[in-house]
């Protein structure tokens, strides 16, 4: 079975200005984590700090879903095998991470 993934964003654009985006990805069913289904969301804005430079904040996995240290070995949702339920290793998300980054455009 394929792996299911769904995922929505909502962007803001003002060119040379500011731009933004807010989005969600959505782990179905069947997914890379072996865990019940969840959402993701992560967030970012890029701002001008003058005509040459900008700064760019990030934040992904903003409510910090499924995100745990290790990953849990049996723990995951089992699939059905030949005999018998198959165990599965529930995956771990990433924490959530805030990045901030600045541009300078060179002179021309």
């Amino acid at each position: 079975m394929p792996l299911h993934k769904y995922g929505w964003q909502i962007g803001y654009n003002e060119p040379h200005h500011v731009n933004a985006t807010f989005g969600a990805d959505y782990e179905a069913q069947n997914n890379s984590y072996n865990v019940p289904p969840f959402w993701i969301y992560n967030a970012m804005i890029n701002l001008p700090v003058s005509s040459s430079s900008w700064v760019h904040f990030a934040w992904q996995n903003i409510f910090n879903k499924n995100a745990l240290i290790f990953s849990c070995f049996n723990c995951g949702v089992p699939y059905n095998g030949y005999a018998a339920p198959h165990p599965t290793t529930a995956y771990s998300t990433s924490a959530h991470l805030v990045t901030s980054t600045t541009t300078t455009a060179g002179a021309r």
